[in-house]
């Protein structure tokens, strides 16, 4: 073993040794665990684990939104099939006003997934393909965003569904 400029060299080229000293590896980490190269390296990396884990999470969404509008239309489906045996009024206005709410919701839902969900999947995407690094500093608060949205829909469509379900079993009833 040689040293040179206070570092210590092999005399023979060791290839497990090269591979050793490349910033990639475990042991380039346990020798320079500061090296910018190194910090650099697992920052990506984190990011793009991070952006994995978002996308996995707007696709689900996307899905969960999918599922409440076909759940939502069928509910409305029954709710005017049995709706059809009202005579009073007021019974009448009510079953309207709850349909009036459920289309507000899905327009609300069509609106989220198609434009908004849709374009944060993208760049999510490419973040997590890494064909994008994470440079746009607004997409962790846009997900954030996103996610408080969700969480709103999540409530909103959980009192709709329990009030058209109420409501079709109480017309089922008539």
């Amino acid at each position: 073993m040689k040293e040179r400029n206070g570092l210590r060299t092999h005399s023979t080229i060791n290839v497990r040794g090269l591979v050793a000293l490349l910033p990639s590896s475990p042991i380039f980490h346990s020798h320079f665990p500061e090296h910018p190269f190194y910090l650099r390296l697992m920052h990506e990396a984190d990011q793009k684990k991070q952006a994995q884990q978002w996308h996995q999470q707007v696709r689900g969404w996307q899905s969960e939104l999918a599922t409440w509008h076909t759940d939502l239309m069928f509910l409305q489906r029954m709710a005017d099939i049995y709706g059809l045996k009202l005579h009073l009024p007021a019974e009448r206005a009510r079953l309207s006003d709850l349909n009036t709410r459920v289309r507000q919701f899905l327009d609300a839902v069509t609106a989220l997934g198609h434009d908004g969900l849709r374009t944060h999947e993208e760049q999510v995407r490419k973040v997590a393909e890494d064909r994008l690094l994470l440079r746009d500093r607004e997409l962790p608060y846009r997900h954030t965003e996103h996610t408080d949205r969700m969480d709103d829909l999540r409530l909103n469509y959980r009192a709709l569904r329990d009030a058209l379900y109420t409501t079709v079993e109480h017309l089922r009833q008539l």
